[in-house]
Formats: C-alpha cells, sequence, structure tokens
C-alpha cells in the first residue's frame, strides 16, 4: 500500500467528515460500528445506522481515530503495522 500522495490534515472536532463520508467509510468497512471509538460503542444501538451516523457528525470525539482517506485506501484508528506499510 506504498503512497506518495499529499496528506491533507483535518481536526475531526472543527471539520468532521460529511455524512457522505462516514457512509462511504461504513460500507468499506464493513459497518458503521467500525467508525466509533471503542469507549463510545456501548452508547449505540448500531441497527440504527442513520442514528448513529447523526450522532456521530454531532459528537464527532466519538469517532474512532485517527481516519486516512486517500481515496482509494482506508485507515481508522491506529494501527503501527497497517502505517508502517502504508508509509514505507
Amino acid at each position: 500500500m506504498a503512497n506518495k500522495a499529499e496528506i491533507e490534515q483535518r481536526h475531526m472536532m472543527k471539520e468532521p467528515p460529511s455524512r457522505e463520508d462516514l457512509k462511504r467509510f461504513a460500507k468499506i468497512l464493513g459497518g458503521v460500528e467500525q467508525l466509533v471509538g471503542p469507549r463510545s460503542r456501548s452508547k449505540f444501538d448500531f441497527s440504527n445506522e442513520e442514528a448513529v451516523l447523526t450522532e456521530l457528525l454531532d459528537k464527532p470525539n466519538m469517532l474512532r481515530r485517527p481516519i486516512l482517506w486517500d481515496g482509494k485506501n482506508l485507515l481508522v484508528g491506529f494501527k503501527e503495522k497497517e502505517y508502517t506499510e502504508y508509509f514505507s
């Protein structure tokens, strides 16, 4: 997954991803629950994806971070091995 692309850094609390981005990420990851930080998971009813997305947009601090998206590859949460492979 080597990549030399430019990186755009955004502060998730000030500029959270759009609803469309979150839907795209959830589809890639296999479900909206993969976007929710581990400490926040017990606060959600994952059977209602739209409600989860609305809550994440209202409270982006509940998102699992960091999110790295280059238009093709998506990494959510820090996994040292995956990030090392991506940036090598």
